[in-house]
């Protein structure tokens, strides 16, 4: 009966053994560098923030995220190889798919927003309130090619049918720096978003011309390499579970969503501000992480109307999906 119990004793310490030796060799395993290109950061990429502060180390992920101002910043420096993933509106990978820019083509592997991001503003009491009164005008946007000039032409043709040349775009940079130009008087108006955007209200300093937030549009998608999403799944597909347990944890805990607020976008914000923009993109923003054919819809409709996209051989949503790499 003694020899009995050794033998148990001698087998359950062997697997013990085994089962530390295998959990050891999985947090032995190098993690998984991954570098995210954003395209001029703001309060729309906490979700982002929390997914790489809290949610990617615990599935072996290290990410580095690395700024461009402007759209067509990011696709120069995705183009050239620079960067794993890209935070960036959804014209950038049409674009580069269209133009069959990148070898191999690209795939939309998740979404950041569901809703365009901007308001368009001027300086407060002036005589701008709507698109036709800044025929003539400078109107300020972040960058050459980014979303903000892209949405801005869709609702000038759109929604106030001017011809395309009846303002010009200055490329001014981050919202920030646009928001001091409305206010100096250097631009008629400008494009812009939170927290600038939520600042200029509070503070009375601007006006609302036209606010972009109520139109359904994928303003940000996470864009892959499809040859490197074909060559390795895996670490593509953990970030997305990181960033969807981001969200999740979000809509589950208001206190920490206003935590992580506060930590990343609070500097010099007021807390009913910062309250505010939440609201804003909990409800209309964040709900969403996938690259659904309704925003596909949504975003080729801005696109082709924003006299600025050719419009033949238009990349179908199949084409930009079918490698998306499942959660």
């Amino acid at each position: 009966m003694r020899r009995c119990r050794v033998t148990r004793l001698v087998a359950s310490l062997t697997i013990g053994t085994m089962a530390a030796l295998a959990a050891a060799r999985v947090q032995a395993a190098p993690p998984y560098n991954i570098t995210v290109l954003e395209s001029t950061p703001g309060f729309f990429d906490l979700p982002l923030r929390n997914a790489v502060a809290d949610f990617a180390p615990k599935l072996n992920l290290n990410v580095k995220i690395v700024t461009v101002t402007g759209g067509g910043g990011l696709a120069t420096e995705f183009e050239g190889g620079t960067g794993d993933i890209a935070m960036v509106g959804a014209d950038t990978p049409l674009r580069l798919a269209q133009a069959n820019a990148v070898p191999g083509g690209v795939t939309i592997i998740g979404t950041n927003m569901t809703n365009m991001l901007y308001a368009l503003v001027a300086k407060q009491g002036s005589s701008y309130h709507a698109l036709n009164d800044l025929k003539g005008t400078n109107v300020a946007i972040t960058g050459a090619g980014a979303a903000s000039e892209v949405v801005l032409k869709w609702a000038l043709k759109t929604k106030a049918h001017m011809d395309l040349s009846a303002v010009r775009l200055v490329p001014l940079g981050p919202p920030p720096t646009i928001l001091q130009g409305i206010i100096r008087g250097a631009v008629a108006a400008g494009t812009v978003f939170s927290p600038a955007l939520d600042q200029g209200l509070s503070q009375h300093s601007v006006q609302m011309v036209f606010d972009f937030r109520d139109y359904r549009y994928a303003q940000n998608v996470f864009m892959v390499r499809t040859n490197e999403v074909k060559k390795d799944p895996e670490p593509l597909r953990l970030f997305m579970q990181a960033y969807n347990e981001a969200v999740q944890r979000m809509y589950a805990d208001p206190d920490y969503t206003l935590s992580a607020a506060v930590k990343f976008w609070g500097q010099g914000t007021s807390q009913d501000v910062l309250k505010s923009e939440l609201d804003f993109y909990m409800k209309d923003e964040w709900k969403e992480t996938r690259f659904t054919r309704e925003l596909y819809d949504a975003c080729k409709d801005v696109l082709l109307n924003s006299g600025d996209f050719p419009t033949g051989n238009f990349p179908s949503y199949e084409s930009l999906t079918q490698n998306a790499p499942h959660a």
